[in-house]
């Protein structure tokens, strides 16, 4: 009798012991979860993704949203971690062939991290389903500083937004016009191609980065930050003056707009009265303008506003807008090319989960 219960005991621990480690080891997340994980910014998704790689590679390439946190100085830098203990972690290194990342899952979890998990695709994983990795300003730098690295940063923004401030050596090849200009492309595919746009609002260099890669381009990153994060960050801003305004117009909040750009304040303030004979135009696609937009505002993009050239006459004023102002921009000018006048474009705004918009 004694000897059975004493089976029954060690068949019991056969079954348990396997749960009780596994419950100790990180979850391995296939590409699709990583796909949909990043499709959410860490703040909206509640999880944090790290990069447990040296920082020199992070820099020159990574997820989206990932921080950098290189597993050789964890132990150090723990405090970089969430105090919720609760909180979703992610790490990833160079792939499969990398064990940085499996130990910095386990680094965290003997620091009581209970929700914590692998992507052991990595970098090289992400880059082989055909997505676009991240890089940071300092890589740009380091492209501009030594030209013996080959790369092409590439302004996916409008020409006028363009002209009124650019990263050094960036070409501007704008969303609209990528088929007539794709020319522009290097004949090598392997060179690296870097695009950028209005910050984290802003897709056009998504969208641009995804057509160079039907084009066959094997290296295209996404500079997230954009040109606002390359202002903020960078000394070496390259402004493409204008010979009517002055530096110090530039930096004072009534500097004369460009052209068909309308002042904040002035769009507020049409916003707050809603004149009868003004018109508020969301140029951006169906669905952004279904998911939240100014209450008011039809959904015409540009392509689109040809067809409606008698009733945006009827209005003395047009004014356009998107989420960054670039795709505004580039239909204020088809405006102009259609002989409508009174027409004027917005800068940033931003749709709140409330409903609410507020304007930059």
């Amino acid at each position: 009798m004694r000897a059975y219960r004493l089976f029954l005991i060690l068949l019991a621990v056969a079954f348990l012991a396997p749960a009780y480690v596994l419950a100790d080891q990180p979850a391995s997340l296939s590409i699709e979860a990583m796909e949909q994980l990043v499709s959410k910014t860490p703040e909206e998704g509640g999880y944090r993704l790290y990069d447990s790689r040296a920082e020199s590679k992070f820099v020159a390439g990574h997820l989206p949203w990932a921080a950098s946190l290189p597993y050789e100085m964890m132990e150090d830098e723990l405090e970089k971690l969430p105090r919720d203990l609760s909180t979703p972690l992610i790490f990833y290194c160079d792939g499969k062939s990398c064990d940085l990342s499996g130990k910095a899952a386990k680094l965290a979890i003997e620091e009581g991290f209970t929700d914590v998990s692998i992507f052991t695709g990595g970098f090289p994983g992400w880059k082989e389903a055909g997505h676009s990795p991240w890089v940071e300003a300092l890589y740009i730098e380091s492209l501009i500083d030594d030209p013996r690295l080959a790369g092409v940063v590439i302004d996916s923004r409008s020409p006028v937004k363009y002209m009124a401030g650019t990263i050094p050596g960036a070409v501007n090849i704008p969303l609209n016009f990528f088929e007539e200009l794709k020319g522009i492309l290097p004949i090598d595919k392997r060179v690296e191609l870097i695009f950028f746009c209005g910050g984290y609002k802003c897709d056009l260099s998504h969208k641009s980065a995804a057509a160079a890669r039907a084009l066959g381009y094997k290296n295209t990153f996404i500079y997230a930050e954009g040109w606002p994060g390359w202002k903020e960050r960078s000394s070496r801003a390259f402004i493409m003056m204008n010979p009517k305004i002055t530096v110090d117009a530039l930096v004072h909040e009534a500097a004369p707009k460009f052209k068909g750009e309308i002042r904040k304040a002035e769009f507020q303030r049409i916003l707050d009265k809603k004149p009868p004979d003004v018109l508020i135009v969301d140029v951006r696609p169906p669905e952004e303008y279904e998911a939240g937009h100014i209450e008011g505002a039809v959904n015409i993009s540009d392509v689109e506003l040809e067809d409606h050239v008698d009733m945006l006459k009827s209005y003395s004023s047009v004014i356009l807008y998107c989420n960054a102002g670039n795709l505004a921009s580039v239909a204020y000018f088809e405006l102009e090319f259609l002989g409508i006048e009174g027409g004027y474009y917005n800068g940033i705004v931003n749709f709140n989960p409330d409903g609410s918009v507020t304007l930059e």
